[in-house]
Parts: C-alpha cells; structure tokens; sequence
C-alpha cells in the first residue's frame, strides 16, 4: 500500500506542476506580466465586486447581494491584508487548484482502500463459509474486523463488537 500511496503523490505533484505551467503559459501568452491585466473572463468582476466588498463592508454587500459570494469575501479579505488585489486574484485559482488536486488524491486514495477491504472481507467469508478457519484467522479477522468498524466506520455512533458465533 506504500508504494501506491508514493504514485499518488507523485500525481498530485505533477498534476500541480502542470496547472503551474498552464498559468504560466497562457500569461506569457497573453503578455500579462506587469501589466494589471487579468486571466480570465470573469477575474475583473471578481476584482471589481471585492473592492466593492473592502469599500463598503462584508456584512453589507451579503445583505445587498442576498448572497455569500466566499470567493469574493476571500478575495477582499486577503486583498486588503495584502493592498494588491490583482496579485491575490492571479495566486487564488491556483491555490483553489492544489487543493481540488489533493481532494482529488484523497477521494481516489480511500476508494482504493474501501475497494482493497471489500475484496479482504468478500475473501474472508467465502474462507469461512467454505472451508472453515483456524482459531487464529477467525481471532485475527474478528480483531480486523473490530479494529476497522470503530477506527473509521462506526455505524450511527456504536461501537461494533464481533462475537464469535
């Protein structure tokens, strides 16, 4: 399991260097470096609506839009600790990217794991059922068994015993 986890990291790692490189890219291409120019059609609205938001208060323009907008409250928020807005609206997107990125990682790191344990426990009990276990694969998968539903899959907040049978 080691071993697979080291692949996703290296994904992860790749996967940012390549939304790196993509920004990269399109600003030499568009030639928006130095400039107050912004990478996407709806950047200066977002610029534009967290001035707003610095200008006249966070509480105030939820209450005017009758709608959060967290991105453009982030935007503000680091904005104005930072007093450069079209810096903080070119890093956002991609720190939004990194963690989808690692999201992404994570998701698809635990559906392995649930896939490998419903392999394990499908195993298990075709042995059983089958052939029937030793005293020390029915302790030691009863002590797996108990050790997996109350670390992470406790069902409705109860512990699970497993009571040999």
């Amino acid at each position: 399991m080691r071993g697979k986890r080291f692949y996703l990291v290296g994904y992860r790692i790749a996967a940012s260097a390549l939304v790196t490189l993509t920004m990269l890219i399109q600003s030499y291409k568009y030639e928006i470096f130095g400039t107050t120019l912004l990478l996407g059609w709806d950047s200066p609205a977002y610029v534009w609506m967290a001035k707003y938001v610095i200008d006249r208060g966070p509480l105030n323009m939820v209450h005017m839009w009758s709608y959060p907008n967290l991105y453009v409250h982030l935007l503000a928020f680091f904005g104005y600790l930072t007093g450069n807005l079209v810096m903080i609206e070119r890093i956002l997107p991609i720190l939004f990217g990194f963690i989808l990125i690692r999201v992404k990682e994570t998701f698809t790191w635990e559906d392995k794991i649930n896939q490998y344990l419903r392999l394990y426990e499908n195993n298990m009990s075709q042995k059983r059922s089958s052939f029937g276990l030793s005293s020390d694969e029915k302790k030691c998968y009863r002590d797996y068994l108990t050790k997996t539903c109350n670390e992470g899959n406790l069902v409705k907040g109860r512990r699970i015993e497993i009571v040999e049978g």
